[in-house]
């Protein structure tokens, strides 16, 4: 199964564990980062059962992606 890249300005394949390719992830501010790293449960991309916590902060990523244009470097 084919998983893209989260980020709005991307959504090229990169592994299911992963949330974006390696720049876009860096580009969030560490506060971002963190609270996907917070919530990231092992596993949840095989089961496809996040927590909420989880998509609410993916969803706070996309938006920021969004609202700085930030592409991915591949």
């Amino acid at each position: 199964m084919e998983h893209l890249c989260h980020n709005p300005n991307c959504n090229k394949p990169l592994p299911p564990h992963l949330v974006s390719h390696s720049s876009a992830w860096l580009a969030l501010p560490k506060l971002l980062r963190i609270g996907i790293k917070q919530n990231y449960r092992a596993g949840q991309e095989n089961d496809k059962r996040p927590s909420l916590e989880y998509m609410k902060a993916l969803q706070a990523c996309r938006l920021w992606w969004r609202q700085h244009g930030t592409q991915c470097r591949h």
